[in-house]
């Protein structure tokens, strides 16, 4: 199965999305509060087999229960058992790549059914499969559970369960060619409890141990099936599933998380939609990694066909840049959400080199692209600053990252700005940027540069006050050797032996105070002094702690342009 089209009206924080799905995996990120959970739940409400989902006013939009929840999800790659006349077989619409939705079916569009969930003011909900030739028709739980949707969420234990429409009982039903129904699952826990073997779990048990080893889980004595103690009642759920004699349940929740996918997409030879919340909930980076490139969908490799399992849909939702990293640029799609509107945008395969160089940008809506790594660091130690006296940068939803150089930086703001998010380029001016400031701007970027065409350095040097750069110029020795720092300043002023108390005495000398500064700028250029973040809070330590006392200057100037962007929105 696929989505080909999602339309979800006054369902919580949204109240109308058009989404039109293109790929088999796909990762949404965006800010806080985008509404990335509420797509996914929205799919699972209207696909998966529950009847008795408990909505309350608050599921719909803005609390207005006068208007009614209504999700609509096309569905195509359609199982067999749906497609009879005796089920849904006169309700099929057709899919075109190009056209889209069409009502009528043809030879030239591909077979799909709509299938909608609507919920009014009495908070029951109606499932229906609908189309504009015929009235709507019932769909039962029974028939969504042929669309094998399964969300992995936060809380996994019932998946660890034999029970009805639970992934255990899904795999012993497909290694024992028959489905284990209520009664007998109630029956084969209550011969657990008396001892009584039980093949067909033990079979199942040794096939989930494993599934889960490429995922990274490794049993300690082995899984079986066992009466978990600690569930009171004897039902379906109290069969789980077991390392040696401890239940898995009490595992870890990224073992947990990584156990029950690994069941899922094992069973998926016809093909499943997958729906998985927050994928580096409880990962550790290794496993994250692993676990994105093993969920990916798509056919997994087999020389016999028969065996083939695959994923048909994946959609997952991630705040790691570790996660975004993993995925391919048209895989990830930003998800907005403005007064209601919920808007979906993939990202183009052009900027892959974006993705893999700055992925901390495309998980905050506002963005601050730096030319390099001094730039980073000073706007990090402001940051502190900041913080200290008000709220800093993450509370208005900014994040800092590294443009890659002059001929880099320009362009990856411009990127960022075209997929929606608020972009301010911090660039040097020393040398020209590319594109330049003029393209830039008119692609809605904002754009801050030293005046006088300097780089951040030489800004620096020139404003600071003389007390302050020989502070400052003491840190860097410590972190080199004195003669080496010094030696790089004195030809530039031609100054034989240059010496600390020298460089201060300069300075402090009026007609010497400008050159010396452009003197100590030009050695930091050249031996890069501060081309490392950590270097770059240093000095910026000392800029947030001295700028008060140079207000006029073009430095402290641009520094309060930058803080206004901030704490403008």
């Amino acid at each position: 199965m696929q989505i080909r089209q999602l339309t979800i009206r006054h369902f919580r924080g949204i109240e109308s999305l058009d989404w039109t799905p293109c790929i088999s995996t796909i990762c949404l990120i965006g800010s806080n509060d985008s509404t990335k959970t509420t797509v996914l739940e929205a799919i699972d409400y209207v696909l998966s087999p529950k009847w008795n989902i408990p909505f309350s006013d608050a599921d719909f939009y803005q609390l207005d229960t006068s208007i009614p929840i209504e999700i609509t999800v096309a569905v195509g790659e359609l199982p067999n058992s749906l497609l009879s006349l005796q089920k849904f077989g006169g309700m099929l619409r057709g899919w075109h790549p190009n056209r889209g939705l069409v009502d009528e079916p043809s030879d030239e569009t591909e077979e799909i059914l709509s299938i909608k969930l609507s919920v009014n003011s009495t908070l029951e909900p109606l499932w229906e499969v609908i189309c504009d030739r015929r009235e709507p028709v019932r769909i039962s739980a029974s028939d969504r559970e042929q669309f094998r949707v399964t969300r992995i969420g936060s809380y996994v234990d019932r998946e660890l369960s034999w029970g009805r429409g639970t992934t255990l009982t899904r795999i012993t039903g497909d290694s024992a060619n028959s489905t284990i129904n209520l009664a007998e699952a109630q029956r084969k826990a209550r011969q657990a409890i008396s001892g009584t073997p039980l093949e067909d779990l033990a079979t199942t048990s040794k096939k989930v141990e494993d599934l889960a080893k490429p995922y990274g889980v490794r049993a300690k004595r082995g899984f079986k099936p066992a009466f978990d103690a600690d569930i009171l009642s004897i039902n379906t759920g109290s069969l789980t599933l077991h390392d040696g004699e401890i239940p898995i349940r009490q595992s870890g929740l990224g073992s947990k998380r990584l156990i029950a996918l690994a069941m899922q997409k094992s069973i998926t030879q016809e093909g499943a939609i997958l729906l998985v919340d927050e994928i580096e909930h409880g990962l550790e980076p290794y496993r994250l990694r692993q676990l994105v490139r093993l969920l990916r969908a798509g056919s997994k490799p087999s020389s016999d066909e028969s065996q083939k399992s695959y994923v048909s849909q994946a959609f997952v939702t991630t705040h790691s840049p570790i996660a975004v990293v993993e995925f391919s640029a048209k895989e990830l799609h930003v998800v907005r959400s403005e007064i209601g509107v919920t808007s979906i945008k993939q990202i183009p395969d052009d900027l892959q080199a974006v993705v893999r160089a700055m992925p901390e940008a495309l998980l905050a809506p506002r963005v601050i692209v730096c030319e390099g790594k001094t730039e980073v660091g000073l706007l990090r130690a402001l940051d502190t600053q900041w913080m200290a006296d008000r709220n800093g940068m993450a509370y208005r939803g900014v994040s800092v990252v590294e443009g890659g150089g002059r001929t880099s930086a320009p362009q990856r703001a411009i990127d960022l700005k075209r997929l929606g998010y608020q972009v301010l380029l911090f660039a040097d001016s020393d040398e020209p940027i590319t594109p330049d400031r003029n393209k830039v701007e008119k692609e809605g970027v904002s754009v801050i540069q030293w005046d006088e065409n300097m780089n951040t350095e030489g800004r620096i040097f020139r404003d600071l006050p003389a007390a302050v750069i020989v502070q400052i110029l003491e840190e860097v020795i410590q972190s080199t050797t004195e003669d080496k720092t010094l030696e790089s300043i004195g030809p530039l002023l031609n100054v034989s032996r240059l010496t600390l108390d020298k460089l201060k005495e300069m300075l402090n000398d009026r007609q010497k105070t400008n050159e010396t500064r452009n003197a100590i700028a030009r050695a930091s250029g050249k031996q890069a002094w501060f081309k490392r973040t950590d270097l770059g809070e240093l000095i910026g330590r000392h800029v947030s702690q001295s700028v008060a006392q140079i207000p006029n200057t073009n430095l402290a100037q641009k520094l309060r342009l930058i803080e206004q962007w901030v704490y403008s929105a």
